[in-house]
């Protein structure tokens, strides 16, 4: 699992950026947070809550997300 998790990475450090790529997870990342908020089990929230945040962090700390800007 690590080597795989590993080779993804190696991946997406390897790759050119897309345009917009941040602001469309950034995006998908605000809606599955929003999303979270209509789930009936606790399970589903707390799984729906993760993946918004995964996505919002991957957003403002990424190769080239808000943490770049700022440096």
């Amino acid at each position: 699992m690590l080597r795989l998790l590993s080779s993804l990475k190696q991946f997406d450090q390897r790759r050119p950026s897309l345009p917009g790529e941040h602001l469309m997870t950034f995006g998908a990342g605000t809606a599955l947070l929003r999303a979270s908020r209509h789930r009936r089990s606790r399970l589903g929230k707390a799984l729906t809550l993760a993946a918004g945040a995964a996505l919002l962090w991957r957003a403002l700390g990424g190769r080239d997300g808000v943490k770049r800007l700022v440096r």
